[in-house]
């Protein structure tokens, strides 16, 4: 089954590249037009390359947000002596790190 994100880039994908036929056309560049005709006979293979590309982004997007949350913690962790503080600190940090290697297993999964 596809998601509704693969589904949606695909109609943008497609989309852009009739928008470009038509540019080609305008212009009366046959050559392009012929390119991007065949472009569109691969949509398929086109659309799970560039459905990946942006799994793969938003995964990289998610894991570095995260890294910096952790180092914030680090940060809040380091000037604060409440030893309770310090244990809530500890206990987001490590929430944090199974996230991360979650995202990374995922991130390893779309490569």
């Amino acid at each position: 089954m596809r998601s509704p994100l693969r589904n949606e880039l695909s109609r943008i994908w497609v989309d852009d590249h009739l928008d470009l036929y038509n540019m080609a056309s305008l212009l009366g560049d046959r050559a392009w037009q012929e390119h991007i005709l065949a472009a569109l006979a691969e949509r398929e293979e086109h659309v799970q390359r560039y459905y990946l590309e942006t799994i793969r982004r938003e995964l990289w997007q998610k894991f570095d947000a995260i890294n910096q949350k952790m180092l914030d913690l680090f940060e809040e962790l380091k000037m604060t002596e409440d030893s309770h503080k310090q244990e809530q600190l500890r206990e987001q940090m490590w929430e944090l790190k199974t996230m991360r290697v979650e995202i990374t297993r995922k991130i390893n999964s779309y490569s």
